[in-house]
């Protein structure tokens, strides 16, 4: 979330501060709603990523100093994300940031993407991030860091690719720089499977 200091009136202009808001959640599982229990997690995300303009005027509603709601990442309790690999006797995990940037074509909104952590090799892949851009859009940009292991990219358009019929769009994907996967003349959808801590190939 985006604060700003010292804000002692609603209306003040002030320039915003950025602080990493960790927020621990008890929840208690009922199966009366169709799901399974270790699937809340991936559903609050994806909720609240998808209504973040309600999530910021609740906030500014109940006088919190929040400027705007930008995105709820749901990590796994046993590690804390950093912005470079770090090492520790603690037993938490590492994460690693990854950079997606897109400049869409004029269609902008039949595109979306997901990130997929693998596990195992039943299919039990773990949803970690998804987007759906909208109309008018023109480019984004997201970054997020990863825990160690086997990821999976996908890039979907519903037109069949993000060039070249209606506009010069492209993807990137890249990891300190290194490039993971690029593209923008593809079919339906294009997935880039790789592994975290990302080494380039030779």
């Amino acid at each position: 979330f985006s604060s700003g200091d010292s804000v002692r009136n609603r209306n003040l202009q002030t320039t915003a501060t950025k602080y990493l808001l960790v927020v621990t959640l008890t929840m208690e599982y009922e199966s009366r709603f169709g799901y399974e229990v270790e699937d809340y997690p991936s559903i609050f995300q994806n909720y609240i990523n998808s209504n973040l303009e309600q999530v910021t005027l609740d906030m500014t509603d109940r006088f919190l100093p929040v400027i705007e709601a930008k995105e709820v990442i749901v990590y796994d309790p046993t590690f804390a994300p950093s912005l470079a690999p770090s090492s520790s006797s603690s037993p938490t995990e590492t994460c690693y940031w990854i950079d997606i940037a897109i400049v869409h074509d004029l269609c902008s909104s039949e595109t979306s993407w997901e990130i997929q952590r693998i596990v195992g090799g039943g299919g039990d892949n773990v949803l970690i991030k998804s987007f759906q851009a909208a109309d008018g859009d023109t480019s984004h940009t997201e970054s997020m860091c990863l825990q160690e292991g086997v990821h999976e990219f996908t890039i979907h358009d519903i037109l069949g690719g993000i060039c070249c019929d209606f506009g010069e769009g492209n993807y990137k994907v890249t990891s300190n720089g290194a490039l993971i996967g690029e593209g923008g003349e593809f079919g339906y959808s294009e997935t880039t499977t790789f592994s975290i801590p990302f080494v380039s190939p030779p």
